[in-house]
């Protein structure tokens, strides 16, 4: 993927060259034994990927939920608040937000 076109095209004939290169040529096989290389004109595509593609808003991917997004702005206030005031027991902390004991196998 490039955002030039014609750096994509440049790309088909030299992806081909690496894999005829390495094909093994046997003459007793049909073919020489050399596979049929395949359609390259869907992998090779012309865009910017330094953008982001919008998504609907009523499509949802396998992590949104409300329980995870709750989750994860807490932790983002926990890790706030432990890098602003390094006093802050961390472990007491995630106990809070887990809901579960967090204890240090060190102490």
């Amino acid at each position: 993927m490039d955002i030039q076109p014609i750096a994509t095209q440049i790309s088909k004939p030299r992806f081909f060259i690496s894999l005829i290169v390495d094909q093994k040529v046997d003459k007793d096989k049909p073919n020489f034994g050399i596979r049929a290389l395949p359609n390259l004109e869907t992998k090779f595509v012309a865009a910017n990927t330094l953008i982001g593609i919008d998504k609907p808003k009523d499509q949802m991917t396998l992590f949104e939920n409300q329980e995870i997004k709750r989750l994860e702005q807490e932790l983002k206030n926990i890790r706030h608040r432990i890098l602003k005031d390094f006093s802050v027991d961390i472990e007491d902390e995630l106990s809070l937000v887990l809901g579960m004991n967090v204890s240090s196998k060190y102490k």
